[in-house]
């Protein structure tokens, strides 16, 4: 008991840390739903609100016109540390919210790839040699199954947080 009293001390003086000290209030953008208020800790809120907020971000990432890979490579890493995280709760709730991190994680790595094979098959077409990506050079189509595939993952999480 007295390490959640602990880890919900760190956790708020973190996220005071990182908004910083303003007059204004801060305001949070998810919450916790309230069957689910006593199955997590306030640690355990505050990492899958944290990846949800760069999650949500993943379907418009989905973009081949965009050549940068940011989301991507943080849904990726805060879904690695999370999953490591959740891995040392008990329960139910930390095996499905794992889970779909590591949907979601795998989703974004499939954005992140295929970005990076249609600018391969764009530079193998102006070079005029024969691509093995050829299939990628119209990657609309590709973006917009993974864009859907983010954005069913995303509602999975509405089951715990508003």
């Amino acid at each position: 008991m007295k390490r959640n009293r602990l880890m919900a001390l760190l956790s708020i003086i973190l996220c005071i840390s990182i908004t910083g000290c303003s007059s204004s209030v801060v305001a949070f953008d998810y919450k916790v739903k309230p069957e689910y208020a006593d199955k997590l800790t306030t640690e355990d809120a505050a990492i899958l609100i944290d990846y949800l907020k760069v999650a949500n971000e993943l379907p418009t990432a989905a973009n081949a016109k965009k050549e940068e890979i940011e989301i991507e490579q943080a849904v990726i890493d805060m879904g690695f540390d999370a999953v490591d995280h959740f891995s040392e709760v008990d329960g139910d709730l930390a095996i499905e919210v794992s889970k779909l991190m590591i949907s979601l994680g795998a989703i974004a790595l499939d954005i992140k790839n295929a970005k990076t094979k249609h600018h391969l098959a764009e530079l193998d077409e102006e070079l005029g040699v024969k691509s093995e990506y050829e299939e990628y050079l119209n990657i609309d189509n590709i973006m917009e199954n993974k864009r859907e595939s983010a954005k069913e993952d995303l509602n999975e999480f509405k089951k715990y947080i508003d």
